[in-house]
């Protein structure tokens, strides 16, 4: 009896983080040799019905040496969405992009947007909430030297929101988190 519940708790983990992965994340898959979807080993999370911020490190190739390690092409990844009613959808990737300092070796910069050919259904998800962030002008980057920038706190020295909010000119214009 003891390792009945042995197993089913060593598999719970699994069994929870696929069926109560939060709404605002999807699976990213990979085509193999055969051209059929494997399941990752990875995540990422909607940033727009059309855009998923994952890791690069998801994207690259499994090689046997890690100095010549390549990125998957575009056609060949895909994200899983699970609807309300836990349906697995599967939607393409048209292209990502990768930040350009992203090293494969030292995995320092570990970033990149993944494009969808298709938007995600988010409009049929009453359990996805929209976060609204002000458009603003980058030319004038705010982090950068000699710009007055400082961290969001309200009047008691608090952090207002999770993360650390950037605010230039009283205006909110990012929130760096150490949770992704």
């Amino acid at each position: 009896m003891i390792s009945v519940a042995l197993i089913i708790l060593c598999l719970f983990p699994c069994v929870q983080n696929e069926y109560f992965r939060p709404s605002y994340q999807v699976l990213i898959r990979k085509r193999n040799n055969l051209g059929v979807l494997d399941d990752g080993h990875c995540y990422g999370n909607i940033i727009q019905s059309r855009l998923i911020l994952t890791a690069a490190s998801c994207l690259l190739r499994a090689t046997e040496t890690s100095n010549q390690r390549e990125f998957f092409k575009s056609e060949e990844i895909a994200v899983s969405f699970k609807s309300e009613d836990l349906n697995e959808l599967i939607y393409f990737a048209s292209g990502f992009e990768i930040y350009p300092e992203f090293n494969a070796s030292s995995l320092n910069h570990d970033i990149a947007i993944v494009s969808l050919s298709t938007q995600l259904p988010l409009a049929d998800r009453n359990d996805v909430q929209w976060v609204l962030v002000a458009d603003y002008d980058l030319t004038n980057s705010p982090l950068e030297d000699g710009v007055d920038s400082h961290a969001w706190k309200d009047s008691d020295g608090e952090n207002v929101y999770p993360g650390f909010g950037i605010v230039h000119e009283s205006n909110l214009v990012g929130i760096i988190s150490y949770g992704i």
